[in-house]
């Protein structure tokens, strides 16, 4: 158990294995009082709403950890929304990692509503969900009062060219941002290089080449 070591132990990587949610709720019970973990890795381990549930009263006492990594479980809308009531009172997350996690417009509206008094958390990867329209406006909605994420990854989501214009709109407060190309992941990030500034940090999976032409030129080129 967590709660007996007493080595200097900063970073758990448990990904791939079978935890589940019963194990999960072990885990989420020692981590009450771990004062040494930063870095938890429960990637791929058929983690659910229920398992989401334990963690989330964890985190709700825990003042250590930094990086979490959910990515490949299945905490869904529910799991989402247990997450986003603890980021309300959590002040040491700055990593978020809910990646392929079968979650939908209403848990990406949880975690926005979450963001908008959340002051800790920098990056949120929430690729390869199915995020649409109502989710992805939540979210903008949220970053006009946000002033520390500076990367939200929406990559392989259900987002529709009709976005387009709210984003353009978002963006056009903002003169510092720098637009990168990442061809490995086909996203776009947006990093937010002033935190004074109303502005819409997204990575949008886009197979429309036009699209990035058209930031790529009114960035760039103006």
């Amino acid at each position: 158990m967590l709660a007996d070591v007493k080595a200097n132990i900063t970073a758990l990587d448990l990904g791939r294995n079978s935890i589940g949610d019963e194990g999960c709720e072990s885990l989420a019970e020692a981590l009450k009082t771990n004062s040494t973990i930063t870095t938890l890795n429960l990637s791929s381990n058929d983690i659910g709403a229920d398992g989401c549930a334990s963690l989330a009263e964890a985190l709700k006492a825990n003042s250590t950890i930094t990086t979490l990594n959910l990515g490949c479980n299945n905490i869904g809308d529910a799991g989402c929304a247990l997450l986003a009531a603890a980021l309300k009172t959590n002040r040491t997350i700055t990593e978020l990692n809910l990646y392929w996690n079968f979650i939908e417009d209403e848990g990406c509206a949880s975690l926005a509503e979450a963001l908008k008094t959340n002051s800790t958390i920098t990056t949120i990867d929430l690729r390869s969900n199915s995020i649409g329209y109502e989710g992805c406006a939540s979210l903008v909605e949220a970053l006009k009062t946000n002033s520390t994420i500076t990367t939200l990854e929406l990559g392989e989501n259900s987002i529709s060219d009709g976005l387009l214009a709210k984003v353009e709109e978002a963006l056009k407060p903002n003169r510092t941002l720098q637009v990168h190309q990442y061809y490995h992941y086909h996203y776009y990030q947006f990093i937010k290089s002033s935190s004074s500034s109303v502005s819409l940090l997204l990575s949008l999976l886009s197979f429309n080449y036009h699209y990035y032409h058209h930031y790529h030129y009114h960035y760039y080129h103006r």
